[in-house]
């Protein structure tokens, strides 16, 4: 792996870290002031959320760079099925897997719920457009410093437009393969199969669902982004 690949990685690290955190300790503060009166471990849950959103987009900005770094590498008729859209999807499968079980097994299981509402999912895309959209910014200039500020509208247009695709994508896949999802929510429906699966399982199920689908975004984005920046010269 080139050093410019690792460097890629450690400022993805780097700014999914920054933006994961924001919207975890909105959501918190959100859940705090709708249910403080009740009687739950709040010191344990704010540790939890402070340490998981961070980690998780940290985890999340890092490997995806890393792997689309690697999938640079590929030529041919390889490119594909390895490309950065491939690498963004596999890195976020991967990477959330941790998250999907902590969502389940500990935050699902308090009155709320803390997943599957509408706050927690517009939390989850504020992170996921945050980070996808300093990344395209990046991949605008070809560097690991960050671009200009009139670089934002640009990406923040590609980084929607990636937006739009993916969940054209998403739901047509869906309706293919699990009509249910669409009917109930993948949240929702994740708690209908906690009566009758594990934790661990459904957990995992959902990281690498919601993941993959946040990764894929991310893997879009940049991609758009560099071939922006490679039309540009």
């Amino acid at each position: 792996m080139q050093d410019s690949g690792w460097k890629r990685a450690v400022r993805g690290a780097k700014l999914g870290a920054i933006c994961g955190l924001g919207p975890t300790l909105i959501l918190f503060g959100w859940y705090y002031a709708r249910n403080h009166h009740l009687p739950l471990p709040w010191a344990q849950m704010g540790l939890i959320s402070a340490l998981l959103g961070p980690l998780t987009g940290a985890a999340l900005g890092g490997f995806v760079q890393l792997l689309i770094a690697g999938s640079d590498r590929v030529s041919g008729p390889a490119r594909l099925v390895i490309n950065p859209i491939t690498a963004g999807l596999v890195g976020g499968a991967v990477t959330s897997i941790v998250a999907g079980v902590f969502a389940i097994a500990v935050f699902g299981s308090y009155r709320g719920p803390y997943v599957g509402t509408i706050e927690s999912s517009a939390m989850l895309i504020a992170a996921s457009f945050s980070l996808a959209t300093l990344l395209t910014m990046d991949a605008l200039r070809g560097s690991q410093t960050g671009g200009p500020v009139s670089d934002l509208i640009p990406a923040a247009g590609r980084v929607l437009f990636a937006a739009l695709a993916t969940a054209a994508v998403t739901a047509g896949t869906a309706i293919l393969l699990a009509p249910s999802l669409v009917s109930a929510g993948i949240f929702w429906t994740a708690r209908h199969l906690l009566q009758t699966h594990s934790v661990v399982a459904v957990g995992c199920v959902l990281g690498i669902s919601v993941g993959a689908i946040f990764g894929m975004h991310l893997g879009l984005s940049i991609w758009l982004g560099r071939r922006a920046q490679r039309a540009a010269g």
